[in-house]
């Protein structure tokens, strides 16, 4: 009994080592990760004897982040503990989605993967709150592009909503819309959280959108801003804001009596030295602007490098801008956007367990398994019947029978054999065979009297092999009268049967009856062959 148990523990302890070596087979080591986030864990407590948990040290490798001096982590409903990286950017494509956790072993000197401190599900990794202003040209030069210039505006709006929604986990992306013409036909949806309801409201928005006169770029640029800055007072856990600014021309009418702006100069004066350094909740915001040229006011190409100088400012840097050629692409260009505002505002939770305290490192992705060659799958062993080139030697017994004498002798033979498979189981083709010995005898015509001579025997027959070819067929001869013989003078016509079996894959033995027509012989025979065919 004690015997079997120790079997049974001995099995599943290596059935455990088994499974964590397979769980260990994806992760990535961190001296070969692209991307990896160092730092030095640690569970404290405070004097109401409350655990802290405590991340210090950090340093990311291939990611880019504000990096704090210290971190606090959170709990789990499993109970493990959390840390959470806001602004995270890289290049490349980290896949965030296979998380490994290692710790440092200072016995053994090395890195360990913790097989056991699984991904959470149960925890959101991007439940920061984001913002987003779409500032939208609904001016009437866009007709001068088609009919449809400010349906591809729309259209692209939309879609850019569509992108955001799959990121907005529970409304945390956040979203208001401007359409501009002039400062009387501008339009206002205030911003609200990013969901499926609001989504529909906001496409409805878009939709409702006319072409105006006027271009009051400037006035709803700032007020873009002024919008995000107070809305996002009341969000609690604020990451970022963007605003998305689309025109096809230069501002015409802007100005704003409160702020004591009388002229468009005066305004975009204003945006350069106040606006565009101002922060949101302690942040700079992210600006992105999209010019389609061609619009009545930008004919001159000095007016049109002039706005080009203008939006590039508002974009606060040069990738931001984009100058796209015809309103068809502005599809494409919003979507590129919002997948460029959804990865720089990517939020990682990094997971650990409570007792794993000292170095740590999370790498992300997996290691790439160089492919095993296959092994080379054998040919299969196609066996072919085989032709017959045999020849063969063989032992004749010759008896005469006359009206007054009889006669014996012996006859040594050679013979060739050729059949060609016709099926794996049968060949055809022919025989010859050649034969020499002495008879001898008595005999009573008028006196008795004895004799003795030679003899000969030529044959040609149809030769068969009936059976697997490839398994010791058998063999039949036949000589229908083809040939010739003659003993003790007497010729004769040979009828010849052969049968006759292989012993292996070239040895073979056969038997055979001669009658001898004409000149009445009769030759018991065997002969044994070697097939060269095989």
């Amino acid at each position: 009994m004690k015997k079997t148990l120790l079997l049974v523990l001995t099995s599943l302890m290596f059935s455990v080592m088994s499974w964590a070596q397979e769980a260990e087979d994806w992760r990535i080591h961190p001296d070969d990760a692209n991307y990896k986030i160092y730092g030095t864990f640690e569970t404290t407590f405070k004097a109401n004897g409350e655990a802290s948990y405590e991340l210090t040290e950090v340093n990311p490798v291939g990611l880019s982040f504000p990096v704090e001096n210290k971190y606090f982590g959170g709990e789990t409903t499993r109970g493990n503990i959390y840390f959470t990286f806001d602004h995270v950017k890289y290049n490349g494509s980290p896949d965030f989605d296979n998380i490994a956790l290692w710790t440092y072993d200072e016995l053994l000197g090395k890195w360990v993967a913790d097989v056991e401190t699984g991904k959470e599900e149960d925890k959101a990794t991007n439940t920061n709150e984001m913002t987003i202003m779409l500032v939208l040209d609904c001016s009437s030069s866009l007709m001068r592009k088609g009919s449809n210039g400010l349906d591809d505006v729309k259209s692209s709006a939309k879609s850019f909503i569509d992108v955001m929604l799959s990121s907005s986990r529970a409304g945390n992306i956040h979203i208001g819309i401007i359409g501009f013409s002039s400062m009387r036909e501008t339009r206002t949806l205030p911003m609200q959280p990013l969901n499926s309801y609001s989504a529909d409201q906001m496409k409805t928005f878009i939709n409702s959108f006319e072409q105006g006169n006027g271009t009051a770029l400037y006035k709803s640029f700032d007020d873009a801003v002024d919008m995000t800055a107070e809305y996002v007072r009341g969000l609690k856990k604020f990451a970022g804001a963007a605003i998305i600014t689309f025109t096809d021309g230069l501002d015409n009418g802007s100005n704003n009596i409160e702020k004591r702006i009388g002229s468009k100069q005066a305004y975009f004066k204003y945006i350069q030295e106040e606006v565009l350094h101002q922060t949101i909740s302690g942040l700079p915001y992210q600006s992105y602007t999209i010019f389609v040229p061609g619009g009545e006011d930008v004919k001159d190409p000095a007016v049109e490098r002039k706005i080009i100088g203008e939006l590039k400012l508002l974009a606060k840097q040069d990738d931001h801008f984009f100058n796209v050629h015809n309103t068809a692409d502005l599809d494409r260009q919003f979507r590129y956007i919002a997948k460029s505002l959804i990865d720089s505002w990517k939020v990682l939770s990094c997971f650990i367990s409570s007792g794993q305290n000292g170095k740590v490192c999370w790498t992300f992705g997996k290691k790439k398994v160089q492919p095993v060659a296959p092994k080379p799958t054998p040919k299969p062993i196609v066996k072919t019947p085989p032709f017959l080139y045999g020849v063969n030697v063989g032992l004749g017994l010759p008896v005469d029978i006359g009206t007054f004498d009889t006669g014996a002798g012996l006859d040594f033979q050679v013979g060739f054999d050729f059949a060609y498979p016709l099926a794996d189981n049968f060949a055809i083709g022919c025989y010859a065979s050649i034969g020499g010995g002495f008879t001898a005898g008595s005999g009573y015509l008028y006196n008795s009297y004895a004799y003795s001579g030679g003899m000969f025997k030529l044959s040609v027959g149809l030769l068969m092999e009936i059976g697997d070819l490839l398994d010791r067929p058998f063999i039949i001869g036949v000589s229908p009268c083809v040939g010739y013989g003659f003993s003790s003078a007497v010729s004769y016509v040979p009828l010849e049967v052969r049968f006759g079996r292989f012993l292996s894959d070239n040895w073979y033995l056969t038997g055979e009856v001669v009658l001898g027509i004409g000149g009445f012989s009769f030759e018991p025979a065997i002969r044994i062959g070697y097939n060269f065919g095989n």
